[in-house]
């Protein structure tokens, strides 16, 4: 048996999250299997290729390696475009068992709104699941039907973490592009907030043998891994956590820490060990202070001693992430915008982090929303859009009170990539040679034809820069072309041009062409322009024309393509610039304040870019928390790491 497993990302005009899709659950039931069912054949799509190929490519990637089963590790983020992978599969491969699992498989989610093209839907560990199929067990009392979708729901007791192999320490996986790791410590959550449905799937609580983090942090610093992330709900709920501190302390000396913990236990000694472990930030859910939300939501402990301990931490030199949860029932946006004066008053703006409200599927809120007036979206991400205490808008006005108050902005977006090692030409009549893998953009002539412009999508996000653009009309044309791609890409336009574009026409059309779809759900809170899968921005050589863009442009994105006069005058609110070849090498004095700001800044050269982000750091600032452009999408990153454990 040929088995073959996906991990798709959450995809952005960015590709921020690339770093955050580590596919640790394939990896560790690719280790399981092997181990278990070692006359089975087990792989994973590389992280590499699954992080940027379109659909397109993943099928075509599916075909070739000819497996007998495909497996989908299924979350709220990835869970429309494995349905798409899935139903081209089965057009093309008609014998293909086709597996959903994780998170996202609750008998209310939208996947069993109809009949699917998927033969088994999986409600509980991987190595539960494999161990019965692959043993040939009767698995029809786990079983039953939804809409003609088999959905199997794990009853049976929960297996422990010694069955499943570690697959970092077992040498199954890889590190992302930032040099980390997850590894899984617990599994079980012994609380039961009303939003999260991860205790509903285990409120037993079972922690894998510390030694095998012991060996992870060791095997780290003997390779080229700077940081783990510890996926543990609460890591320090254990009993022995001190002497578990102690221990790393010992022989940990140049790997970085993170997890997520209880803050309200932590007092000065605990934050100082915390440190010394090498733990360098830590997550804690403080939600609200508001105490007739926090009985509603399940959430224990005083939150006043979470604000103590989250002090500690921060003076320890430990970087805290204190998330917070506009829309909970029993709160108010006022009472939300209590929580961010008392944090920025107390010191810890930098620890505020907006966390949206998802009313899951299969949890607790879900069944509380009609009781209580919620309105949310039926489909992923499944946000809270208003309710009792907000109204709408509410939500929204929260994220700008922030912003306010922390002195960051939530609006800010990432530049295209400008290298020329991303870009090619099109050749008539076939799809042009791979560029380092794969080709994220294409040089074109805006007047051109290029009907077959779907043909030489080969990534999740795919620039277009338009050469000779001098009219409105040529970039409507490139708009409307790949409005009508269906298969999750996103899209840059880029148009070059010093005079100015029609951009309420603009606007109107991405408005007319705009569908229901994830991205555009995912930013329901954020600016219009950001809900649109096309992103169009201008590059002009002009600096007066980019700041009059500036203030009159509402979806068009100006670009500042500098010249040496313009780079020596750029002052502490810089433009978003594009810098040409060799410019840097005469301006890197000037083009130093960047590192405050890597997002506005882009590079014609790949080589100046890596130097830029060597000297300034900047690489290290590009996923830091210095903005609150991630709040939607880090909250789902949380969801996702606290969830991966599952298929």
């Amino acid at each position: 048996m040929n088995l073959l497993f996906m991990q798709l990302p959450l995809i952005d005009h960015g590709y921020n999250y690339t770093a955050g899709n580590i596919p640790y659950a394939p990896a560790l039931l690719c280790s399981f299997i092997r181990n278990a069912f070692p006359q089975n054949t087990c792989s994973y799509i590389p992280m590499s290729a699954a992080n940027i190929m379109s659909s397109g490519m993943i099928v075509e990637y599916v075909i070739k390696k000819n497996p007998d089963i495909v497996s989908f590790s299924t979350y709220l983020w990835n869970a429309e475009v494995n349905l798409f992978i899935a139903q081209q599969l089965r057009e093309r491969k008609k014998d293909l068992t086709i597996i959903f699992g994780g998170p996202e498989i609750q008998k209310d989610s939208f996947l069993f709104e109809e009949q699917r093209p998927v033969d088994f839907f999986v409600s509980g560990e991987g190595e539960w699941f494999y161990e019965q199929i692959l043993s040939g067990r009767d698995i029809s009392s786990e079983t039953c039907f939804i809409c003609g979708n088999r959905l199997i729901t794990q009853n049976s007791s929960r297996a422990e973490l010694s069955v499943a192999t570690e697959p970092f320490t077992a040498g199954m996986i890889e590190s992302s592009k930032d040099h980390s790791i997850f590894i899984e410590m617990t599994r079980g959550c012994p609380y039961a907030c009303c939003y999260c449905n991860y205790s509903k799937n285990s409120r037993t609580v079972r922690e894998r043998d510390f030694n095998t983090l012991l060996k992870a942090v060791e095997d780290a610093q003997k390779r080229d891994i700077r940081s783990i992330y510890i996926l543990s709900p609460t890591f320090n709920s254990e009993k022995d956590f001190k002497d578990k501190l102690e221990a790393l302390a010992g022989i940990n000396k140049k790997v970085s820490l993170h997890t997520e913990i209880r803050a309200d236990t932590v007092d000065s000694d605990t934050a100082a060990a915390i440190k010394r472990a090498g733990f360098e930030s830590v997550e804690t859910g403080l939600q609200t202070l508001t105490l007739t939300a926090r009985r509603k939501i399940g959430r224990t402990g005083d939150p006043e001693d979470e604000i103590r301990g989250i002090k500690e931490l921060c003076n320890a030199g430990i970087s805290v992430k204190a998330g917070i949860i506009p829309g909970l029932p029993g709160d108010t946006k006022e009472g939300i915008c209590a929580v961010i004066d008392r944090l920025t008053d107390e010191g810890l703006g930098d620890a505020l982090e907006i966390y949206p409200l998802m009313v899951l599927p299969g949890t607790r809120m879900r069944e509380m929303a009609a009781g209580e007036k919620i309105a949310y979206q039926t489909k992923p991400p499944y946000l809270f859009l208003h309710g009792p205490g907000f109204g709408k808008g509410a939500i929204s006005e929260v994220y700008a009170y922030a912003d306010q108050k922390t002195g960051v902005t939530s609006t800010v977006s990432r530049m295209p990539d400008f290298t020329k090692d991303q870009m090619a030409k099109p050749t008539a009549g076939s799809v042009p040679e791979i560029f380092k893998g794969f080709i994220r953009g294409m040089n074109i002539d805006a007047s051109s034809d290029c009907e077959n412009i779907s043909d030489y999508i080969e990534t999740n996000l795919f620039s277009l820069f338009l050469r000779n653009c001098s009219a409105t009309e040529l970039i409507e044309k490139w708009i409307e072309k790949v409005s009508r791609i269906q298969q999750g890409t996103l899209f840059h336009i880029i148009a070059y041009n010093d005079v100015p574009f029609d951009d309420r026409r603009i606007t109107l059309l991405l408005r007319h062409l705009s569908t229901d779809n994830f991205h555009a759900r995912l930013n329901v809170h954020t600016h219009e322009r950001f809900r649109s899968k096309i992103l169009i921005h201008q590059v002009t050589s002009s600096a007066r024309r980019y700041w009059s863009m500036t203030e009159n442009y509402e979806t068009i994105i100006p670009v500042l393509r500098l010249a040496d006069q313009d780079a020596v005058i750029i002052s502490c609110a810089p433009p978003r610039v594009l810098v040409p070849e060799g410019l840097y090498d005469r301006h890197s004095g000037d083009l130093a304040i960047y590192a405050d700001f890597p997002d506005m800044i882009a590079f014609e050269s790949a080589d100046e870019r890596d130097r830029f982000n060597r000297e300034t750091g900047a690489a290290l600032k590009e996923t830091a928390p210095h903005t609150r452009l991630l709040f939607i999408q880090d909250g789902i990153q949380h969801h996702m790491q606290s969830e991966t454990r599952k298929e």
